[in-house]
């Protein structure tokens, strides 16, 4: 018991860490999806199991990418008008010669 106690210790200790929260999502939704095919597996699943998880993944996934594309989307904008503003600025500055070549 004492040496199984000490592998379980130490399989903690190597196990998957998740960071942040993108990574925790995405561990708990791997664990979840092995959960299932183990499920699947002994002949313990039912219908009811899968979809209280499916619905709520699905709707968060896609609010997710909807905040993640609207961010980006504005970044990228703000990006290409400060291209923008750059270039017609160069275009129609005038350069005025300075004051040394206009001694000489």
């Amino acid at each position: 018991m004492l040496r199984y106690l000490k592998n379980k210790a130490q399989d903690e200790k190597m196990g998957i860490k998740p960071r942040g929260a993108l990574s925790k999502l995405a561990y708990a939704m791997i664990s979840y999806f092995i959960f299932l095919k183990v499920a699947n597996y002994f002949g313990y699943l039912a219908t009811w199991t899968i979809y209280p998880m499916a619905i709520p993944a699905a709707i968060t996934f896609s609010f997710v990418s909807m905040l993640l594309g609207t961010y980006y989307l504005k970044k990228g904008l703000k990006i290409s008008n400060k291209i923008l503003k750059y270039k017609t600025f160069s275009k129609n500055h005038k350069h005025r010669r300075s004051e040394k070549s206009r001694r000489i």
